[in-house]
């Protein structure tokens, strides 16, 4: 019969089958939280920044197309005003 450190010979076979039980599980629990508590700190700290940054690169290409057309619009109306100078 395997023997457990706080088993004694008193005890019932349920209750040596529930500590060996909790001593088997509350390691897998244990290791569990320990995981999920990285994965939570992991999320609160990295996805912020990689969602900054992943706003911060939007907001930079909505701001060169803006560019973009806005130089497109003044060249264009640029070269209206030089015909119609040209007139």
């Amino acid at each position: 019969m395997l023997e457990l450190p706080n088993a004694q010979e008193g005890d019932s076979h349920a209750a040596r089958s529930m500590q060996l039980f909790a001593q088997a599980v509350g390691h897998v629990l244990l290791d569990g939280l320990i995981a999920a508590l990285g994965t939570a700190v992991g999320g609160l700290i990295a996805l912020p920044t990689l969602a900054s940054y992943s706003l911060h690169m939007e907001v930079a290409e909505v701001l060169m197309k803006i560019g973009h057309s806005l130089s497109g619009c003044a060249q264009r109306a640029q070269h209206v005003s030089g015909v119609i100078a040209s007139l």
